[in-house]
């Protein structure tokens, strides 16, 4: 799974899956449009520090939202 945090002027989460970038912000139900920090555990699953709180990618490409 590729993740990348937006650059500064933009907003939200891009991420490329069968190599076409999605974007996720926080009109999608990201906790926050700007990224701060990626975060990947042992698990593969990515977390996402973001102004507005904490959100996770479970190592599918689905969402999952705390």
């Amino acid at each position: 799974m590729e993740l990348f945090g937006s650059e500064p002027w933009s907003r939200g989460l891009i991420h490329v899956h069968d190599g076409r970038p999605d974007v996720f912000t926080k009109a999608d139900g990201l906790s926050g449009d700007v990224i701060l920090s990626l975060f990947e555990d042992r698990e593969g699953n990515v977390w996402v520090a973001t102004t507005g709180g904490l959100a996770g990618f479970e190592s599918s490409p689905s969402l999952l939202f705390l």
